[in-house]
């Protein structure tokens, strides 16, 4: 248990981490005209898509759990 954990935490931070570089890299090309609120709106923007996306994919990843071995190839490469 410990182990899944610890592996959940390390891909919480590998998100955060990507996520934050998306914004740097957004914000950078903005930075002489951009007000704090525009940065807040980003970062509020990148944080919601991500949520969404890790949704995604923990319903897609149990929605796999239910299905039959011959559906779950299919699955796999789209």
């Amino acid at each position: 248990m410990f182990g899944q954990n610890l592996e959940q935490s390390i891909y919480d931070a590998q998100q955060s981490i990507q996520v934050l570089q998306t914004l740097k890299d957004n914000i950078q090309a903005y930075q002489d005209v951009l007000r704090v609120e525009d940065v807040l709106s980003l970062i509020d923007q990148q944080i919601h898509d991500t949520n969404r996306r890790k949704r995604a994919l923990l319903l897609a990843k149990k929605l796999d759990m239910h299905l039959p071995d011959t559906a779950k190839a299919p699955l796999t490469n789209t």
